[in-house]
């Protein structure tokens, strides 16, 4: 039993450390992003743009607010397409300045729809925006981007913002604040792990690609993945091309419509991050053209995401390594164990961050919310985390679960659709 302890006493060592390591990692990411204020950039070029849409089965009440919110976009050159790959009888009325694209099938997924789309644009598109489904956008949104593309840059990625729901729900709602919270301090991290000249990829939404650039490169999703952003952001990469991350330029999603529907997402998230990873990073820390800087970025970013799988195993040892008598609680060679460790270090940094959430939205209920809302999910969450990364290493793409968001579809609607004239649509 002695062995034993000295065993899972050193396995938890590991995992202290590396909750230290990743802290230290993050918090070093979010110090600068509070203090250097978001610029636009300084092009004036305004080339044009095709905005593409992906969409599956989705909603009216999700899809329409949407277009509506594109409807007012002030922008000169651009063209909206809808890449619909609902099978069956279209259920929304698409209004005629949009432009739909569909398939036969639904091969590659998201992937294989924003591909099959990327070759019908408009002859003259110079940059593909993809922005989500439930996206809702300023007016201004293009013209923010497109102070960006510059030469060299390839990517343009903004903050993919979950207020919707907040909004739907006063911001009462426990999911709802946390989504938002946490998607507000992914944005100030990417922030500033792009201040520090790490390696930040395409997000999956709200963000642009220079279109002869990946081209160049093969093209969008030359292979079936469901996290084509961050294939094509190695790709790019290593081929030597600008990602410019910008945390004001936003796009207004919903946040999944429950608990599971927030696990599948967490899920297909994790598991197909470590999944491209597990393709992409021998070459990538091989590459001549990727930095020395977004190389030691990568491996500790990817590291939040596998650290997993030494921590969550901790669980389950913290009653072994609990004597009855506190007077023990300490590892074999002498320095505080289990009774300061497990009970401080996974509790300090997320109280710091959904803290710092809160008085900088100087609304601590949201952010009290969020906090309590991350604790019920922790343990839980650690074991998804689990599943989700030994799926990614051990597996290829099997599927692709699309995460149902906001309320559930209203029965007053019926399967044909509505009429979109009152929503007076313009360009």
């Amino acid at each position: 039993m002695t062995d034993l302890i000295a065993v899972l006493s050193a396995w938890e060592t590991v995992a202290y450390a590396l909750i230290l390591l990743l802290g230290a990692y993050l918090l070093t990411c979010l110090v600068p992003s509070y203090l250097v204020k978001p610029k636009a950039g300084r092009s004036g070029a305004t080339p044009f743009i095709s905005v593409v849409v992906p969409v599956y089965q989705e909603s009216p009440e999700t899809l329409l607010p949407a277009l509506a919110s594109w409807a007012a976009v002030d922008y000169p050159n651009w063209e909206l397409v809808v890449a619909d790959d609902t099978p069956g009888a279209p259920a929304i009325t698409y209004p005629k300045w949009v432009r739909v694209i569909r398939r036969s099938d639904r091969s590659g997924f998201k992937g294989g729809a924003l591909r099959n789309a990327s070759e019908q644009l408009a002859p003259s598109s110079e940059w593909m925006a993809v922005f989500d489904a439930d996206a809702r956008v300023p007016r201004d949104v293009l013209r923010r981007a497109a102070t960006h593309f510059n030469d060299g840059t390839s990517i343009v990625q903004g903050y993919q913002r979950q207020a919707v729901s907040m909004a739907k729900t006063g911001g009462k709602s426990l999911l709802a604040s946390f989504v938002y919270a946490a998607h507000w301090l992914a944005n100030r991290l990417l922030y500033g792990r792009w201040l520090l000249g790490g390696f930040v990829c395409s997000q999956g939404t709200t963000m642009f690609y220079r279109l002869s650039a990946v081209r160049e490169i093969g093209g969008l999703a030359p292979y079936s993945t469901v996290n084509e952003d961050l294939d094509t952001s190695f790709r790019l990469k290593m081929a030597g091309h600008k990602i410019v991350y910008d945390p004001e330029l936003v796009g207004d999603g919903e946040a999944p419509r429950g608990i599971k529907h927030f696990v599948q997402q967490q899920v297909r998230w994790t598991s197909s991050t470590v999944r491209e990873y597990r393709r992409h990073l021998g070459a990538f820390l091989r590459s001549p053209r990727v930095r020395r800087r977004e190389k030691a970025d990568s491996i500790l970013f990817l590291l939040t995401w596998v650290a997993t799988l030494v921590i969550t195993p901790t669980v389950a040892f913290i009653p072994f390594l609990f004597p009855l008598d506190p007077a023990e609680w300490t590892f074999n060679w002498g320095w505080p164990g289990p009774s300061l460790f497990v009970l401080l270090l996974p509790v300090v940094f997320p109280v710091v961050l959904f803290t710092a959430y809160g008085a900088f939205h100087r609304n601590l209920g949201v952010g009290a919310r969020a906090l309590g809302t991350y604790f019920a999910l922790l343990v839980v969450g650690y074991f998804v985390s689990f599943y989700s990364v030994i799926v990614g290493l051990a597996k290829d793409c099997g599927g692709y679960v699309v995460t149902a968001k906001g309320a559930p579809a209203a029965a007053t609607l019926g399967p044909a659709g509505v009429s979109h004239g009152a929503l007076g649509w313009h360009r």
